[in-house]
């Protein structure tokens, strides 16, 4: 059975929350407009450990608990009754990517980092410490260069692009709210 995951973002903006996806017009069978998903993937492979760490960062919520915008859309991509839901505070990704920034930081073989920045590889398996660099040989050492990555299918990759993306929908729905002030932001995980 497949898993999929949907993730929308809410703001808490004048005591109320409200779902700042964009919406699209959904023209079969019948025309209506729809929540874009800030993240959605099909993959459970793929993005196991990020739903591992969302899980771990957020927690629980019931359908009520969404606001009134999402609960009436959502259902162009899900039952959320049927679904596992997690919110999980946006200042919490962010302390996870200001914290650790890479998920990796070694010296590489240079080799394997030119594969991996070109898509040719999803990892990066020969990489030392600082200590055994330090040790090698000159010779040795130019095959070797420091370099900071995420896993391809890791917890940071999704969470980085999770952060773009919100912030760049937060910056739009301030650009048409000028005048509310946004007190919370957090995203909403669907899995089914």
């Amino acid at each position: 059975m497949s898993t999929s995951y949907f993730i929308f973002t809410e703001v808490l903006a004048n005591d109320q929350w409200h779902c700042i996806n964009p919406q699209v017009m959904k023209l079969l069978p019948i025309e209506h407009l729809v929540l874009v998903p800030t993240l959605r993937s099909d993959s459970r492979y793929q993005f196991e450990k990020a739903y591992r760490q969302l899980e771990y960062d957020g927690h629980p919520f019931t359908v009520d608990e969404m606001s009134r915008n999402l609960q009436a859309s959502v259902n162009d991509w899900l039952t959320p009754e049927d679904s596992v839901r997690i919110a999980v505070c946006y200042d919490d990704i962010l302390k996870l990517l200001n914290t650790s920034g890479k998920e990796h930081s070694a010296f590489a073989l240079r080799s394997e980092v030119a594969a991996f920045q070109n898509d040719e590889s999803d990892n990066i398996l020969d990489f030392v410490s600082v200590d055994e660099y330090r040790k090698m040989e000159d010779e040795l050492k130019k095959a070797y260069q420091y370099f900071e990555w995420n896993d391809r299918s890791g917890a940071y990759r999704y969470y980085e692009e999770i952060q773009k993306k919100v912030a760049a929908q937060v910056k739009d729905w301030k650009a048409i709210n000028p005048r509310a002030e946004i007190t919370s932001v957090r995203i909403m995980l669907f899995s089914t």
